[in-house]
């Protein structure tokens, strides 16, 4: 979409954030704390800002396992590393852009993401867009994805398509119907994220489940449990955010954040998922096609596959056969 091509640059260098945070919870304190300042500085710099705030999100779920992971192995010297290179590395990113964002902060006052709002001395009806400090909350939220919504991160189709789409020959004699039923005024199409893709994330999750009940104490075994805590953690976070209006706490959270009442449409949030997902279940897929197997744990294997296929299909199906258009 036109406007949109700074938001698709700084979501394109998520995956780069995400590679400094697996390195240095490797503890591999350069390469993490560089490659983790090079992409986030790169994003502050396309000056999206709310995709890179919600690259802050991936750094608190990230801080969160770690200190996990800390408090289980005793390691708080290595907890306090990483926590100092990685506020560090963003600082430094901030830093490449910080004459932007300077600029970006003082014309903010004048804005209605600044709460400015240019007044008429004819009234005019519709909603409210500015509040005290930033965005009134209820246009900020406007765009929140309904709960049934998520569905789409399996099936596209799931509430339908785009407000207007291209359609072929119909009894209407339109090129264009609304063919969207959600809960959002309107939209120019779903958030997919690949229906093999969201299978093999999930599926990684009952791997990492079964590889611990078989092999307790592998320390690759533990390893992978925190890189699949760490990924559920910021896939719900990203999920959650993107409700918008229809989760409480997130209204909350628009007014106690900083500056986080200067951003809307909290679908956007799902962006953290679109880098999450594929990255866990590419680490997922190969790291079960390299697990050395016993003959038992491949067939249980084979089994909690067939399992976790027929239950998202049947959820799926009972979902859609329960929504009305």
């Amino acid at each position: 979409e036109a406007g949109h091509i700074t938001k698709v640059q700084a979501m394109a260098l998520l995956p780069g954030v995400i590679a400094g945070l697996m390195l240095l919870s490797r503890e591999k304190w350069v390469q993490g704390g560089l490659i983790l300042a090079v992409f986030f500085g790169m994003m502050i710099n396309f000056f999206h800002y709310q995709i890179a705030y919600y690259a802050g999100f991936i750094m608190g779920a990230f801080a969160i396992v770690a200190a996990i992971k800390a408090s289980q192995e005793k390691k708080w010297k290595s907890f306090l590393l990483q926590m100092g290179i990685m506020v560090l590395a963003s600082v430094l990113g901030v830093v490449t852009a910080i004459g932007k964002i300077y600029d970006t902060m003082q014309y903010s006052k004048a804005t209605m993401r600044g709460g400015s709002e240019v007044t008429s001395e004819i009234p005019e009806k519709g909603q409210k867009t500015v509040g005290a400090n930033g965005l009134d909350i209820d246009y900020a939220f406007s765009w929140s994805y309904g709960i049934s919504e998520t569905f789409t991160l399996f099936v596209p189709r799931f509430k339908g398509g785009s407000s207007n789409e291209a359609v072929p020959e119909n009894e209407f004699g339109a090129d264009r119907l609304p063919m969207y039923f959600g809960e959002m005024q309107f939209t120019s199409g779903p958030v997919y994220m690949g229906a093999i893709l969201m299978f093999f994330f999930i599926l990684g999750e009952v791997f990492a489940w079964n590889w611990r009940k078989w092999r307790p104490q592998d320390p690759s075994q533990r390893e992978f449990s925190y890189v699949t805590w760490f990924s559920l953690l910021t896939f719900g976070i990203s999920v959650l955010l993107a409700w918008g209006k229809y989760l409480p706490i997130n209204e909350w959270l628009f007014n106690v954040l900083p500056y986080y009442n200067k951003f809307r449409t909290p679908m956007m949030a799902l962006s953290i998922a679109q880098a999450i997902v594929p990255f866990y279940a590419i680490y997922a897929v190969y790291k079960m096609v390299t697990f050395d197997y016993s003959d038992q744990e491949r067939k249980a294997m084979i089994k909690a596959s067939g399992i976790t296929l027929a239950s998202i299909l049947g959820v799926i199906m009972v979902m859609a056969g329960g929504q009305s258009m």
